[in-house]
């Protein structure tokens, strides 16, 4: 099954606020996405647990093939 994936997007460069991605499995809320100029933030389902990584280890950790070691 595909993923829904939703975007609310600011009008301009992201520079106060941050652009969010609503990701969907069916009708279940897998997280929230929320992208900064500083940083990427994933909030689970329920929204009770953050994480949140600096563009310098993404793309470390995307150039490596999706990891960490």
């Amino acid at each position: 099954m595909a993923h829904k994936v939703y975007m609310s997007e600011p009008r301009h460069e992201v520079s106060k606020s941050e652009v969010t991605f609503v990701v969907r499995r069916g009708n279940k809320k897998l997280g929230e996405l929320k992208v900064s100029k500083g940083r990427l933030y994933w909030y689970t389902g329920n929204g009770r647990v953050k994480y949140s990584i600096s563009w310098e280890l993404f793309d470390e950790i995307m150039t490596k093939g999706g990891s960490i070691k």
